[in-house]
């Protein structure tokens, strides 16, 4: 089983529509046995990684990164 879910509060106040308190939950099963275990093992090192620096959607949420409208 591999699942992802991501829960967030809406608010709406002064600075207008937005999400806080966003977290990604990792639902993962592995295999009984070694190779599982193994996989257990890496798993930690694999999402703290994508967090950190692979995934860019987080790092742009995360640093606010401002975003330009144009019309043509």
């Amino acid at each position: 089983m591999f699942e992802i879910l991501v829960d967030a509060d809406k608010v709406h106040d002064e600075k207008g529509n937005r999400l806080t308190d966003i977290v990604v939950t990792f639902r993962i099963r592995f295999p009984e046995g070694e190779d599982g275990d193994k996989a257990r093992e890496l798993l930690p090192d694999a999402v703290r990684k994508s967090h950190d620096r692979l995934c860019t959607v987080s790092r742009t949420v995360e640093l606010g990164t401002p975003i330009a409208d144009r019309i043509e």
